[in-house]
């Protein structure tokens, strides 16, 4: 409560504390509204009445034990600030984490420690869907609000670390809620299943990928490794043509680093570069998969439906679809491949998939003994070490 004698114009700042567990997200304040005495002194001490009060002030954030939150009304915010997180996660099968712990650990350029806070217990209050309980679904964005003891300047990294269910967040972005200290929001894009039990490192290496790519708009492979070699990042991503090819001189830097890189590519006929999570094919290479560095792999796809492809003698049309490689001969490894089949009507988010071969030589298909689920985005995961007419 103020006293009578100032208004509401000269406050400042409101500082509050939770006396709760320090490193969870435990109590969420909607507002505060200020009172003051319109009869009371200076000191506040002396008896008055609750005349009147102030504008209500949008907190929306979680708070922990461990720190002061506050609400600055006027002036510079170089306190403690609230960092507004934005998530997305993407449409994939298994892909949301409604009942997991979900650790958020940010760092900036003021080289400032702060804990990592804790959000989820399948319990996390996302305004941005008129407070639903249940976060982290899939193809959803939730937005939500935490107070840490520290302000770490302008934010250039970020860890997670998942305490449950795995999680496949498209990208998620943070920003200091009170906007007053200067600092620009940053996205992190992800695009890959986080694995539960795991603590995964991301920087602003994806808005430096452009320098990655030479004047005809093809990847520089020294670029590529040099950019690899400084940054923490285990997976990188890369907007690449479909005619594009991945020098083995990175797939031997991934061997060695254990590092992962994710190329994405349209479906068009190649002048064009993707766009992240509009991408139609999805190349993975995980350097604990490589084995053979002695070739260059050629990137380049088509999506056919059976007649399209020659095959239709085996497989109609409507009940499969097929992916072709510009690649001849084995892959570095196992690669992970990402296929999107939103061009072919006749299939349901859900619906399983069995992977086949097209072996030209005997015109037959061979099975690759494996299966995949169509994902809501009408994506298709699979696996593969020769790539051939895939079906």
């Amino acid at each position: 409560m103020l006293p009578g004698d100032v208004s509401s114009a000269e406050l400042q700042w409101l500082s509050f504390k939770f006396d709760g567990d320090s490193h969870s997200c435990n109590w969420f304040l909607g507002s505060l509204t200020c009172y003051w005495q319109s009869g009371g002194s200076k000191t506040g001490l002396s008896e008055g009445i609750i005349g009147d009060f102030g504008s209500a002030k949008n907190v929306s954030t979680w708070v922990s034990g461990a720190a002061y939150a506050r609400v600055y009304i006027d002036g510079k915010d170089d306190e403690p600030p609230l960092y507004e997180h934005e998530v997305k996660t993407a449409d994939k099968h298994n892909g949301d984490a409604e009942h997991t712990n979900i650790l958020f650990d940010l760092c900036g350029d003021k080289a400032v420690f702060v804990p990592p806070m804790n959000v989820g217990d399948g319990n996390v209050w996302s305004y941005a869907r008129g407070g639903d309980s249940s976060a982290f679904e899939n193809g959803v964005v939730d937005r939500f609000r935490m107070t840490y003891d520290k302000n770490v300047g302008q934010i250039d990294e970020m860890t997670v670390y998942l305490d449950g269910d795995d999680w496949y967040p498209e990208y998620i972005t943070v920003s200091n809620a009170n906007g007053r200290d200067g600092t620009e929001p940053v996205t992190f894009d992800i695009g890959f299943m986080l694995e539960k039990k795991q603590t995964y490192y991301f920087d602003v290496t994806r808005t430096e990928t452009e320098a990655c790519f030479d004047q005809n708009g093809f990847l520089d492979a020294q670029k590529v490794i040099d950019l690899l070699a400084g940054s923490k990042q285990e997976y990188v991503s890369f907007d690449v043509k479909k005619t594009d090819v991945l020098d083995k001189s990175v797939l031997a830097y991934l061997k060695e680093s254990g590092k992962n890189i994710i190329m994405n590519m349209k479906l068009d006929d190649g002048d064009a570069r993707a766009n992240g999570s509009q991408s139609m094919l999805r190349w993975i290479f995980k350097g604990a998969d490589i084995t053979d560095t002695t070739r260059d792999v050629r990137l380049g796809f088509s999506l056919l439906t059976p007649t399209e492809a020659g095959v239709s003698h085996l497989a109609a049309d409507g009940s499969a679809a097929c992916v072709r490689f510009s690649h001849e001969g084995p892959l570095p490894g196992m690669i992970e491949v990402h296929a999107n089949l939103e061009r072919f009507g006749s299939f349901a988010p859900r619906q399983k998939f069995f992977l086949y071969h097209y072996d030209e030589s005997s015109d037959a298909l061979e099975s690759c003994n494996q299966d995949a689920v169509l994902d809501n985005d009408r994506t298709v995961p699979f696996s593969i070490a020769t790539p051939r007419r895939t079906s």
